[in-house]
C-alpha cells in the first residue's frame, strides 16, 4: 500500500510539473489567461507547488494585483525558501510599489540564497539609490559590474548617480567601459554624449570643453545640447560661417526654433549676409511674436539696407514689447533723424538718456539731432558731454 501511495504522489507531482511547463509555454507566448489556468490546475494537484504559486503570483503582478501577487509568492517561498528568484521577484513587486525597506529585505534574502545572483545585487543598488544612500548604491552597482561587466542597466544607473553629484569624470568612465561591451547600444552612446556635454559646461573642470563637445557629437551627432554649445563657442570665437553651418544642423533637427533662428540670423549678419539674416529674424518672429531682440535686429538689417521706414517699424514693434529697450530707442532716434523727423528723434533719444545718461554714442546722436533743429547751444553742450563720456571710457 505504501509503495502504491508513493507512486501515486510521484505521478501527481509529475502531472503538476507538466501543467506548469504547459503554463510557461502559454505565458511566454503572452497568453496569461491560459497560463493561469494551467498554474491553478497544478496547485489543485499540489497546493505547495512552489513554481506554480510563484508564476501565478507573477501573473497577478502583471494584472496590477500586487496584494494577491505578494501573497502567492510568499506561499511559494514558504514551500521552497531557498529559491533566490522567488525572493528577488517579491522584492521587485515591493520596489515597484515604493516599499523600499521590504524590497531591500527580499533582495538580501535572494543574495543569501545565491551569492552570485547579479540581478538581485543590481536591484539592491536601486533600492539604496531610492533610499538616498548613494554610497551603498555605488557599492552594489560596482559589485554588479565587476561580476557582469556587460550589464548595461547597472552602468546607466551608476552614471546617473554620478551625474546627479556632478561627478562627470566618473560617469564618463563608467559609460565608456560599458560601451566596450555594447557598441551598438544607442542609448548608452546618447548618455555618454550627454555626460561629455555636462562636463564641457562645468567650469570647474580643466578638460577642454571643445574636445568634450567633439566627443559628444562623435557619439551622437544629433545631440542638440552639444550642437548648441559648439555653435555658441564658435560665435564667441567669431567663427561666424562655421557657427551658421552648425545652426543649420540644429534647425534640421528642431525646425522653427525661435532662439536658434535668431542666433543663425546674428551669424549671417556678422558675415554680411543681410538677406539671410532678414529671413531668419522674420522666421524667429513668426515662431515667437514677442521676440524683442528679433524685432530690434530685423530693424538693424533694414537700417543697414537703407530701408528706413521698415527699420522704424521694427524698432517701434520692439519698443511696444519693451519700452525700455535701449538699443531700439537709440536706433529709432537715429532713423527718425535720417527721415528728418527731428521732434520724434529727440523724444526717443531723451527716453534713452534717462536709461543711460553717460553713453557717448547716444549723447553724440542727441547733439546731431539738436544741431539739425538749429538748437546750437544745446547741441554744443551734448557734444561736450559725449566727449567727456568717451574720455571716461578710455
Amino acid at each position: 500500500m505504501k509503495k502504491n501511495a508513493a507512486l501515486s504522489i510521484d505521478s501527481d507531482n509529475l502531472k503538476a510539473d507538466q501543467l506548469v511547463e504547459q503554463g510557461l509555454q502559454h505565458h511566454r507566448q503572452g497568453d496569461i489567461e491560459q497560463a493561469a489556468v494551467n498554474y491553478r490546475e497544478a496547485i489543485i494537484i499540489n497546493q505547495h507547488h512552489a513554481d506554480a504559486l510563484h508564476l501565478l503570483g507573477m501573473i497577478a503582478f502583471q494584472l496590477q494585483q500586487p496584494d494577491k501577487a505578494v501573497q502567492l509568492i510568499k506561499h511559494a517561498i514558504n514551500a521552497n525558501p531557498d529559491t533566490a528568484l522567488f525572493h528577488n521577484n517579491l522584492g521587485t513587486i515591493y520596489y515597484e510599489h515604493e516599499e523600499y525597506e521590504n524590497a531591500r529585505a527580499c533582495f538580501i534574502e535572494a543574495i543569501k540564497c545565491n551569492a552570485d545572483y547579479v540581478e538581485a545585487k543590481f536591484n539592491m543598488a536601486n533600492v539604496y539609490r531610492m533610499l538616498g544612500d548613494n554610497g551603498l548604491a555605488e557599492v552594489f552597482y560596482y559589485t554588479t559590474l565587476k561580476q557582469k561587466p556587460d550589464f548595461t542597466p547597472a552602468a546607466k544607473n551608476l552614471s546617473e548617480l554620478y551625474l546627479k553629484q556632478n561627478k562627470y569624470d566618473d560617469a564618463i568612465s563608467v559609460l565608456y567601459a560599458s560601451i566596450q561591451y555594447a557598441a551598438n547600444d544607442e542609448d548608452l552612446k546618447k548618455r555618454l554624449s550627454s555626460a561629455y556635454v555636462l562636463r564641457a559646461l562645468d567650469d570647474s573642470f580643466d578638460t577642454s570643453a571643445e574636445a568634450d563637445v567633439e566627443e559628444a557629437l562623435a557619439l551622437f551627432p544629433e545631440n542638440l545640447d552639444a550642437l548648441m554649445l559648439q555653435a555658441e563657442t564658435l560665435m564667441t570665437n567669431e567663427k561666424y560661417e562655421q557657427a551658421e553651418i552648425v545652426y543649420q544642423k540644429i534647425l534640421s533637427i528642431k525646425p522653427d526654433d525661435p532662439e536658434m533662428l535668431y542666433n543663425q540670423g546674428i551669424a549671417l549678419k556678422a558675415i554680411n549676409d543681410l538677406g539671410g539674416a532678414q529671413h531668419c529674424f522674420e522666421k524667429a518672429i513668426e515662431s515667437k511674436p514677442e521676440f524683442v531682440d528679433a524685432f530690434f535686429n530685423l530693424g538693424n538689417v533694414y537700417k543697414e539696407n537703407g530701408i528706413l521706414e521698415l527699420a522704424k517699424k521694427n524698432y517701434s514693434n520692439a519698443l511696444k514689447l519693451d519700452p525700455k529697450h535701449f538699443g531700439s530707442l537709440v536706433n529709432l532716434g537715429v532713423v527718425c533723424h535720417n527721415l528728418s523727423e527731428f521732434d520724434e528723434a529727440l523724444s526717443v533719444l531723451k527716453k534713452a538718456e534717462k536709461l543711460e545718461d553717460n553713453n557717448s554714442s547716444l549723447l553724440n546722436n542727441l547733439a546731431m539731432v539738436l544741431q539739425s533743429m538749429s538748437r546750437l547751444e544745446e547741441a554744443e553742450t551734448y557734444y561736450e558731454k559725449s566727449l567727456q563720456a568717451a574720455r571716461g571710457n578710455l
